[in-house]
């Protein structure tokens, strides 16, 4: 917790204009890190691993002077969130259906939830379901359920399941850095 809280206060920068405070938290590795990219200016971050391996994002989050944390310790990142004092939280994206640990991360800040693609059973990633089904993939951020904003994702003949995973990482970094410079009523819907 001290290693996390110090590099927070290295971020701290005297005669800078008040940054918003961001917690990233990571379900995968290339959504979460290309979603770094829009944070370099004008925001302060965490970013906290929350899925199977977010090791790509861990170092991301490190080049870029950013904070990490491991969701695998709770206490550390309980912690760490609250001296933070977000003003927002993100789950990028939603993997699981279980986005309580981004909305009970911070009573103080907005909560928001990037989706991508479509949930169906057998599908072991939701990039599958759009590919299957031969239509076209979303990424939708939402607050409290609601969506608040999306952007339809093309699927093509030839794609994999990894190439839209690429393709909804690229929109989910726009929409975010649009919600943030913008707010919710500047996102496509």
């Amino acid at each position: 917790l001290a290693q996390v809280l110090a590099q927070l206060k290295w971020r701290d920068r005297d005669g800078v204009a008040v940054m918003k405070k961001v917690v990233l938290f990571a379900q995968d590795d290339h959504a979460a890190a290309e979603c770094l990219v829009p944070l370099t200016s004008n925001y302060r971050v965490i970013g906290v691993g929350h899925g199977a391996t977010t090791s790509i994002f861990a170092r991301r989050c490190v080049e870029l002077g950013f904070a990490f944390a491991n969701a695998l310790e709770d206490q550390l990142v309980a912690g760490a969130v609250e001296r933070f004092q977000p003003d927002v939280t993100v789950l990028v994206p939603d993997l699981t259906g279980d986005a309580s640990a981004v909305t009970n991360a911070s009573a103080s800040a907005r909560s928001y939830v990037v989706k991508v693609g479509q949930k169906m059973t057998g599908a072991p990633w939701p990039e599958f379901a759009p590919i299957w089904l031969k239509q076209d993939s979303q990424v939708s951020i939402c607050r409290e359920g609601e969506e608040v904003g999306a952007e339809v994702v093309p699927v093509g003949k030839e794609e994999t399941a990894l190439s839209l995973r690429a393709k909804h990482a690229l929109v989910a970094a726009r929409l975010l850095k649009t919600l943030l410079e913008e707010g919710e009523g500047a996102l496509p819907k």
